[in-house]
């Protein structure tokens, strides 16, 4: 749950072929961010996903270790 921004993420001692699911819920206040992905993660089009900023509702993300990269492997935004 997200009680505040979060500015840094650190996704430390994967090993390859692991799968991670990450969920990101908003407290009761929402607005919070999410920033500061590794430069090893890979996102489709690109660009990391902007997390849902209204309260309560949740954002789950899906990444996949190669070895080198994390590479999205799915997202799921604004779930109740």
């Amino acid at each position: 749950v997200l009680t505040g921004n979060i500015t840094g993420i650190t996704l430390s001692g994967p090993v390859r072929g692991q799968q991670l699911m990450l969920r990101f819920t908003q407290d009761g206040t929402g607005n919070r961010t999410v920033t500061g992905w590794p430069a090893s993660v890979r996102w489709v089009g690109a660009a990391a996903p902007v997390i849902t900023a209204t309260a309560s509702r949740s954002d789950l993300i899906c990444l996949l270790f190669d070895g080198t990269n994390w590479w999205e492997c799915g997202r799921s935004q604004n779930q109740g």
